[in-house]
Order: C-alpha cells, then sequence, then structure tokens
C-alpha cells in the first residue's frame, strides 16, 4: 500500500516544474517589473518572465547572464527568475562582510573592510538640488585639479602679490 501512496506521489510531482538554472537572452525594464526572454540550459525557450529584484536595486543582467527560474505553482508559464549572475563581471575575491556593486564596463563601488570605501569609475557626478556636505578632518585629491565654477586651484594668479609676504587678492575668473 506504501508503494502505490509513494508512486501516486511521483506521477503528481512530476507533473511540478522544479526551480532551474537559466541563460539571460534580452531584458525589458520599461514596465514596473523587468521583463527577460531566456532560456533553460536544455535550450527551452522562456519568454516574459518576470525578474525579481531587492526594493532599491535595479540592474540590466546583460546577455549570458545565468539565472535562477522558480516556477511558481510548477508552472513555468508562471516562473520569475529569482537571481541572476555573470561570472565574467562579478567582482572576485571579496573579503567575508565586503559587499560589491559592479557593472560589465569595470565601475564598482565596493564596501570594504576597515570602513573603507572604494569607487572605480571613469567620471564620478554628483547631482544634489541644495548642498554637498562633506564632514572631515583632511580632503585630499590626488593627480588633479580642483575648479571652482571656473577657477582653477592649480594654475590661478594673483595680482598683487610678493612672492612669500604678505595676503594675496582674491583670485580673479
Amino acid at each position: 500500500m506504501i508503494k502505490d501512496v509513494d508512486k501516486r506521489i511521483a506521477r503528481a510531482m512530476a507533473g511540478v516544474r522544479k526551480a532551474f538554472r537559466c541563460v539571460i537572452g534580452t531584458v525589458n525594464t520599461a514596465p514596473n517589473i523587468s521583463l527577460t526572454q531566456s532560456a533553460g540550459l536544455a535550450g527551452e525557450k522562456v519568454q516574459d518572465n518576470e525578474i525579481f529584484q531587492h526594493y532599491g536595486f535595479s540592474s540590466n543582467p546583460p546577455a549570458g547572464s545565468t539565472g535562477i527560474f522558480l516556477p511558481l505553482g510548477g508552472k513555468t508559464s508562471q516562473g520569475v527568475i529569482i537571481a541572476t549572475e555573470h561570472g565574467s563581471y562579478r567582482i572576485k575575491n571579496l573579503k567575508s562582510g565586503e559587499v560589491a556593486i559592479y557593472t560589465d564596463e569595470g565601475d564598482s563601488i565596493i564596501l570594504k573592510r576597515n570602513h573603507l570605501i572604494e569607487v572605480t569609475t571613469q567620471t564620478f557626478k554628483i547631482n544634489a538640488t541644495t548642498n554637498v556636505e562633506m564632514n572631515t578632518p583632511l580632503l585630499q585629491v590626488n593627480g588633479g585639479d580642483i575648479k571652482a565654477d571656473t577657477v582653477s586651484l592649480k594654475h590661478h594668479k594673483n595680482k598683487g602679490v610678493t612672492t612669500g609676504v604678505g595676503v594675496s587678492d582674491e583670485p580673479q575668473a
């Protein structure tokens, strides 16, 4: 009798799809929840399924990324992708507790050990409508110039100053 029950359970479970790995093709990030065209590792097409992401984080995984596909209710048509990864771009050799955000172009923000945040990019832009405030005993800039409006700290000249004596006039723009 137990064998018959086991057979019935096995038959019923055979119709329920289990989670599987997929390969991301294209992603549409225009809707409220991103939709993807993907393929199961056995080549099965998985179309217009949602990619669920954590609140406050949004990404468009590049084609070729792998994902975990979870068929809700065991149905592929009701499935969602719950995690994605692309090993070619992932930041490697993080220490325990470190966190990284990265792109396929090499840009990254790494929250490192010992209270260090490391940012790697070509252009760093801040858009603040009211104020930018830095509270620090030392602000160090290496390898470049600092400009306030059009006045260069490195290249501005002061008039009316004798070298080594007195106070200069305000820089002229």
